[in-house]
């Protein structure tokens, strides 16, 4: 049910005394404080010089929950720029030297060459790192060294025979792309070896023979059959017992036409291993 207003007209439900538009009651007199609808403003008690103030400032303040609303919006903008950030620290950490290491090797001996070149390329330039000088020149020597040797064998197992006979020379070292190693200590391990000059190292004979071997066995698949002769023959002088040497050089004679030299070096090659025996002679 609803009544009218006696002044202005506004129907008015019964369960309120007066008008809510003018302040009339039920029964016809008005109520003078009441502020009618064309000038009522949003503080009890104030004046139309609020409705001004609102207008001029481009609206009342958000209610409490909007300005809420917007804290835990910017709190959880805030949130995830940190978590962002740690991420982005954690994926930068530098891997462990010796576990990045251990990672290409068994992605080289699982068939994964191509993710072994990587990770021993990576390892090549954090050993280079290394300031060249006594108490690090061993070290860096050392790992360049191996590094540029396993990184060759990835090579050759990938058919890119080419970048493997670079990183094999890179290991062997001069006078073919020597590793800048700088001065060296006086008290240089027995396992080195020094060419021509305190700057110049060169790894141990026992090492330096499986260097020639793998350098000329790249040599012979990338079709230079006499640089491999000439690094089949560097490693047997080394180790006159080097079996797989002794038949890779009668290959090299093979290939060339020199029949002697070829059945001399696999008599000789099956002689210190005879399972060689059964590897085919091409």
């Amino acid at each position: 049910m609803a009544w009218t207003c006696s002044n202005c007209a506004e129907s008015i439900d019964d369960q309120f005394d007066s008008c809510w538009n003018c302040g009339t009651i039920h029964e016809g007199a008005s109520v003078a404080a009441f502020p009618s609808g064309d000038n009522a403003v949003h503080e009890t008690g104030g004046s139309g010089e609020l409705d001004t103030q609102r207008d001029a400032e481009g609206g009342w303040p958000p209610p409490p929950i909007a300005l809420t609303r917007r804290r835990i919006l910017a709190f959880i903008a805030i949130s995830a720029s940190v978590v962002a950030i740690i991420l982005m620290i954690a994926l930068l950490r530098e891997q462990p030297f010796d576990e990045l290491v251990r990672q290409a090797a068994a992605k080289n001996n699982s068939g994964d060459y191509a993710g072994a070149i990587k990770d021993f390329t990576s390892a090549i330039e954090r050993a280079d790192r290394l300031e060249p000088g006594t108490g690090q020149t061993i070290l860096r020597y050392h790992n360049l060294v191996s590094l540029h040797a396993a990184r060759g064998l990835a090579y050759y197992w990938s058919g890119d025979y080419a970048k493997a006979i670079a990183d094999f020379s890179t290991s062997i070292g001069p006078p073919s792309n020597a590793i800048d190693l700088g001065p060296l200590p006086d008290d240089i391990p027995a396992t080195y070896m020094l060419r021509g000059n305190p700057g110049a190292a060169v790894p141990a004979p026992s090492f330096l023979k499986k260097l020639h071997f793998w350098r000329g066995r790249a040599y012979l698949k990338a079709g230079d059959v006499e640089q491999a002769i000439t690094d089949f023959d560097k490693a047997i002088a080394m180790d006159q017992d080097f079996a797989s040497a002794w038949f890779e050089r009668g290959v090299a004679h093979h290939r060339l036409g020199h029949g002697d030299e070829a059945d001399r070096d696999r008599e000789r090659a099956i002689q210190l291993k005879p399972a060689l025996r059964r590897r085919p002679y091409d």
